[in-house]
């Protein structure tokens, strides 16, 4: 997708509609990564996985971190915990 720009309208609540080009172009589903960064606001779709895929994506990233044993156990019920 090449870019493109369009201007969209903030609600008093605080709330965008993302234009359905873009939504669909880029996949979105039900969820968003936000990143607010050097004055920008970027928008990003979270693609479903399943439980299996994302515990183990969980699981690099600690062990990554050096973690391994009853910490990297401690570690990763805390991180799965739901919000």
């Amino acid at each position: 997708m090449s870019e493109q720009r369009r201007v969209i309208h903030i609600s008093s609540k605080r709330q965008i509609t993302i234009p359905s080009r873009f939504y669909e172009a880029l996949g979105f589903q039900d969820t968003v990564e936000c990143i607010c960064k050097d004055h920008e606001l970027v928008l990003r779709p979270i693609l479903k996985q399943s439980e299996r895929e994302e515990s183990a994506r969980l699981l690099e990233t600690l062990i990554a971190q050096g973690l391994s044993g009853d910490s990297l156990l401690q570690a990763f019920m805390a991180e799965s915990e739901p919000d």
